[in-house]
């Protein structure tokens, strides 16, 4: 577990550079945007997950290549401020960004 405050341009690499695929698994937003933008400038892959909030809906989370080293879990419409992220929406997308991790590893 890392206890320190992140920073895209300060930080973030050197605490991810020991890491071949870089997950993300943040709740806060800005906090998500900050790492998820900071990990992109190392080139590693980087998954991560947004929209997975609410109930009922875990049929719509999907994966989406966004680009060759970025992949984005999720529903893309749901919001944590309207609906909380309740257990099947995130172990949906855990499981997804897993696969992804699984796909990158296996088929290289």
């Amino acid at each position: 577990m890392i206890n320190k405050k992140i920073s895209p341009e300060e930080n973030i690499p050197e605490l991810i550079k020991e890491s071949h695929i870089i997950v993300e698994a943040f709740d806060d937003p800005r906090t998500k945007a900050v790492f998820v933008n900071g990990a992109l400038t190392t080139g590693k892959p980087v998954i991560a997950a947004s929209g997975l909030a609410g109930y009922g809906r875990t049929d719509s989370i999907v994966t989406k290549k966004i680009s060759d080293n970025f992949f984005l879990v999720g529903d893309g419409s749901s919001d944590i401020k309207s609906l909380p992220p309740l257990a099947p929406g995130v172990c949906v997308a855990a499981a997804k960004q897993a696969d992804a991790v699984l796909k990158i590893v296996l088929d290289t």
